[in-house]
C-alpha cells in the first residue's frame, strides 16, 4: 500500500511532544494503523537519547485490517538528564521487513 510509504498517519506518537522533568516520568501512546485488507504486524522499537529511558522499548503490534492499535509507553529522565529538546526514534519492522526509523517523538528536559 503507498500508504506505507513515510505517511505520518500510519504510526504516530500521543503526545507528539513530551515534557520530562528531570527524575521524572511522563506517558506517551504509539499509535499503529493498518489499511491494509489482511492482519499486519509492527515490531516497534523506540530508542532514547542518553539519560531517557522508555517502558516497553519494544513492543509488537497485531492491527486487524482498518483498524488501529495503541500502546501506552513511559519515558524517564534520569536526574542527571541533558536539558533541552531531542528525538526518541521509533525503529519499524513491519510483517518482518525492517523499515527503519521512519518515526520520532520529541522529549523536552526543561
Amino acid at each position: 500500500d503507498y500508504r506505507l510509504a513515510f505517511d505520518p498517519y500510519w504510526l504516530r506518537v500521543h503526545p507528539y511532544r513530551v515534557g520530562l522533568a528531570r527524575g521524572g516520568r511522563a506517558t506517551a501512546t504509539p499509535v499503529a494503523r493498518n489499511f491494509l485488507d489482511q492482519p499486519t504486524v509492527y515490531d516497534v522499537r523506540i530508542a532514547c537519547p542518553p539519560g531517557i529511558t522508555v517502558a516497553p522499548a519494544q513492543a509488537a503490534l497485531r492491527v486487524e485490517p482498518g483498524a488501529a492499535k495503541r500502546l501506552a509507553v513511559e519515558f524517564t529522565a534520569a536526574t542527571d538528564a541533558p536539558e533541552g529538546l531531542s528525538l526518541a526514534a521509533l525503529d519499524i519492522t513491519h510483517d518482518g521487513v525492517r523499515r527503519g526509523q521512519l518515526f520520532d517523538v520529541i522529549l523536552v528536559v526543561p
